[in-house]
């Protein structure tokens, strides 16, 4: 199994974009991101394929620690591109028609 990278470039787009629960669980900097991304993608709750698209994984995290929200890291190739917030019932969606 190849290691999961996270460049800093998915980190700066995940701090912009979606810094909701990098706030939410009191990360300061990059580095402490990508130090949290690393631990999910190694022990994740969860993980699917992509049904659609070859080589994207998707690995969750439920987060106990901010009421059992549902972190998901999406990982294509060996780069971990973005991480988000999905609520039970894009999961539920997302596990019946998107998620092998």
């Amino acid at each position: 199994m190849t290691a999961v990278k996270v460049p800093k470039k998915a980190v700066k787009h995940i701090m912009e974009r979606h810094g909701d629960w990098v706030q939410m669980l009191g990360l300061k900097s990059a580095a402490e991101v990508q130090v949290f991304l690393s631990q999910v993608v190694s022990q994740p709750d969860e993980t699917y394929a992509d049904r659609f698209v070859s080589g994207v994984k998707y690995y969750l995290k439920y987060l106990q620690e901010l009421g059992g929200k549902l972190l998901c890291v999406v990982v294509v190739g060996d780069e971990v591109k973005t991480a988000y917030f999905i609520n039970r019932q894009r999961y539920i969606k997302y596990r019946a028609r998107r998620w092998t």
